[in-house]
């Protein structure tokens, strides 16, 4: 093995690109809860319902209905901002589960040998016109999933769980449900702020945006 394949073979990249499938992983369960609590079904039928659902269209189009039969017009604001934004974050998740790996080897002024990975479109064509998917893009990507993941979590917990206890500060996300969504989020967002001590169940979201 040529030392070029030996640092490809440790690249970090690999860590984090299992980590933004993760993170989409994440995205998708919550916004499969969100049908379950916006559609008052039970979760085994709101799971076989979503998953089934091969169309990312058609799956946000049915979201949008279901909170609007619920809700009315008042969170309009946030959810028009919110499936806008989907669209683009289905088209990176396939990316980054479909794109090849690409090894790149740089040799500097010192005659050091700088190697990293990126992932460009499965094509034989020796022009590449998409930009390559690096190591901070699936960082980015994986934080923007669990965001939205967590968003979508608490908009369900606020509007239908009414024992769960970020309902404390219901009134404030009423609010911020409201207005329009801005990614990414000023610092100092309430979803940043300390949450009250997770349930097992919930566990699965704070790890991507704390």
């Amino acid at each position: 093995m040529t030392a070029v394949n030996k640092l490809f073979a440790i690249d970090p990249f690999w860590g984090n690109r299992g980590k933004a499938i993760d993170a989409y992983a994440g995205l998708e369960q919550s916004l499969c809860d969100l049908m379950r609590t916006a559609g008052e079904m039970p979760r085994r039928v709101a799971g076989t319902i979503f998953f089934k659902i091969t169309n990312s269209g058609a799956r946000n189009g049915i979201l949008e209905k279901l909170i609007h039969q619920r809700c009315g017009s008042t969170y309009n604001p946030f959810w028009n901002c919110y499936f806008r934004q989907l669209p683009p974050m289905d088209i990176e998740r396939n990316k980054v589960v479909h794109w090849a790996s690409r090894t790149n080897v740089i040799i500097d002024e010192h005659h050091l040998m700088w190697v990293g990975t990126s992932l460009v479109p499965p094509t034989y064509a020796t022009e590449i016109t998409e930009e390559a998917v690096t190591y901070m893009g699936l960082v980015a990507f994986a934080k923007k999933c669990g965001v939205f993941a967590a968003l979508c979590d608490m908009f369900s917990w606020v509007m239908f769980d009414k024992e769960h206890p970020w309902t404390e500060s219901a009134d404030a996300w009423r609010d911020i449900f409201q207005q329009p969504l801005v990614y990414p989020l000023p610092a100092d967002h309430l979803l940043f702020r300390t949450p009250p001590k997770p349930s097992t169940a919930d566990f699965r979201h704070w790890r991507y945006y704390t």
